[in-house]
């Protein structure tokens, strides 16, 4: 069976899909039966899912979905395409997948900073915009608006990857 999200378990799991080869490589030898690359890919989202406390693997599924989605909409709204290795990326990376979790569980938190909100959006508001457009997409697909500060927080956090990509210009 066709793995759909391979190539995002490949590059937002690296690790888990490296202990899924070798386990898959391990069975190869142990059964002499050869599994394809997508089988890899499922096992690494059971290692994901394992790790994220999800009884639900569609939960992962999605939430590995989301930060794909998210991505490519920073990436079109700046025109961008980002350096994979810089810690920016990697840290607005690891904040996209904890973002989808908490997201996806409907856990809400109490901040509503309207000043931090305001501060942000006057400070930066390319990347505002871009979240703006990230909320509409997950209002769209998932029925269900962004929290304020999940907003603040991505903002800063596509602020810093941007900002590091313009710098390298």
């Amino acid at each position: 069976m066709p793995n759909p999200l391979l190539f995002e378990t490949k590059k937002f799991y690296p690790k888990e899909y490296q202990i899924a080869k070798e386990a898959l490589h391990f069975l190869e030898e142990k059964t002499a039966i050869e599994f394809p690359e997508d089988e890899a890919g499922f096992i690494a989202f059971h290692f994901v899912n394992s790790q994220q406390g999800n009884g639900d693997m569609q939960v992962t599924m999605t939430a590995t979905t989301m930060v794909r989605d998210i991505l490519s909409i920073i990436s079109k709204f700046f025109g961008v395409v980002f350096d994979e290795e810089s810690l920016n990326y990697q840290r607005i990376i690891t904040h996209l997948q904890f973002f989808a979790q908490r997201y996806l569980k409907g856990e809400n938190s109490d901040e509503k900073d309207e000043f931090l909100y305001a501060l942000v959006q006057g400070k930066y508001p390319q990347a505002f915009r871009c979240v703006q457009r990230i909320n509409d997409y997950l209002v769209h697909t998932q029925q269900q608006e962004m929290e304020v500060a999940e907003q603040i927080y991505l903002t800063i956090h596509i602020q810093r990857v941007v900002n590091e990509k313009q710098i390298q210009s």
